[in-house]
């Protein structure tokens, strides 16, 4: 249900069925489902991050990226490169 209302079906999503990974603890997963948004190297951008706030997060980290992108663009122009 949560995957369908909330339209995140192309995303990764994983269930321990046996119950084999202690993920409550690695993870400080109290409550599911918990949104984790990582990054293409899987590090951890945003933890129990409610899906309500899901959005705006991306649009914020997206942000970010393209300023940070801007700035060393113009730092290389600065030195000449």
């Amino acid at each position: 249900k949560y995957i369908r209302e909330f339209g995140v079906g192309n995303w990764n999503h994983g269930y321990d069925y046996n119950f084999k990974i202690d993920f409550r603890r690695q993870f400080d997963v109290v409550t599911t489902p918990v949104v984790y948004v990582l990054d293409k190297d899987k590090t951890i951008l945003a933890r129990r991050l409610p899906a309500a706030q899901l959005e705006d997060f991306l649009n914020f980290h997206e942000a970010k990226l393209a300023a940070m992108t801007k700035t060393k663009t113009a730092e290389k122009t600065a030195k000449g490169q």
